[in-house]
């Protein structure tokens, strides 16, 4: 089974997207200073207040700077190995990069995106 050079260029141009939107989430720094904001829930919550991060908890941002780190230090040479791998069309191989794909940037990223917007139980019940 090769493998077709049309996922060879979509998994490039990922790659790529991905090494950017990693780079740009650490090394922002424009904006304010950590900032405190009251929450409807009447909680006070601690803002980052710097690049991309600046809307977010310090909690949700320390989630975010080491998801971008696993991104460019793990994730993306793990994937050109694969690529690597992949070109010599072994069944294996691309079942092993299919699955890779669905565990790693999938998933990382799903839960990147709805990190910030998930609230405790605790302060719902309130």
């Amino acid at each position: 089974m090769k493998t077709k050079r049309s996922v060879l260029i979509l998994t490039g141009l990922i790659l790529l997207l991905s090494a950017i939107v990693s780079l740009v989430g650490l090394l922002t720094s424009q904006g304010q200073m950590p900032r405190e904001f009251i929450s409807v829930a009447g909680e006070t919550i601690v803002l980052y207040g710097n690049g991309i991060y600046r809307n977010d908890s310090i909690s949700v941002v320390a989630q975010g700077i080491a998801s971008d780190f696993v991104t460019l230090i793990l994730a993306i040479p793990a994937t050109l190995f694969l690529i690597y791998k992949a070109k010599k069309s072994s069944f294996r191989t691309n079942l092993v990069y299919a699955d890779y794909w669905g565990i790693s940037f999938i998933r990382i990223h799903r839960m990147s995106s709805y990190g910030p917007t998930i609230r405790s139980s605790s302060s719902m019940s309130r």
